[in-house]
């Protein structure tokens, strides 16, 4: 039950990250971000894991010349992992 809860609260988001898509899960109650504001919550709140994974994912953006949001997760999510 209680991961069945988690489904119905999280949302997908799809990037392409270095040509490959990368999924993002996310509370939808408490969205995650890599922005400044962002970066400072999770240092503040001490929430050391979202300021990692928030800094991975800012670098990767950042360096990634095709990075950005594709035009339908569906595709993505039929791939094989």
């Amino acid at each position: 039950m209680k991961h069945a809860l988690h489904e119905a609260a999280a949302e997908r988001r799809w990037y392409y990250v270095a040509g490959e898509p990368l999924e993002l899960w996310e509370n939808a109650d408490s969205p995650f971000g890599w922005s400044d504001g962002d970066l400072e919550r999770y240092a503040t709140g001490e929430r050391w894991d979202l300021l990692f994974n928030a800094l991975v994912l800012a670098t990767l953006l950042e360096s990634s010349p095709d990075a950005g949001a594709p035009p339908e997760p569906a595709a993505a999510a039929t791939r094989p992992a």
